[in-house]
């Protein structure tokens, strides 16, 4: 299968999306993110902990923001 690079994509993505790190062993690079910060849709969330398995490692931290995020854009009030 032939290698995709979906990074120039991302900063075109038309739905609010949400990327979940950790701020210990980041899963994605600075470079790899900065396409979601061109994105005025997208948001980039730094949580206390591992950036692998954040969600497993952090659960209620994760949880605050994934229910911060979807309050700003209107799915939650």
């Amino acid at each position: 299968m032939p290698q995709v690079d979906v990074l120039p994509l991302i900063e075109r993505i038309g739905v609010p999306t949400m990327y979940l790190n950790g701020n210990r062993d980041f899963m994605a690079s600075p470079e790899q993110l900065e396409p979601l910060t061109k994105n005025p849709l997208a948001r980039v969330v730094t949580v206390n902990g591992p950036g692998y398995d954040i969600g497993y490692a952090r659960p209620d931290a994760c949880l605050v923001q994934v229910r911060h995020f979807l309050t700003e854009v209107g799915v939650l009030r």
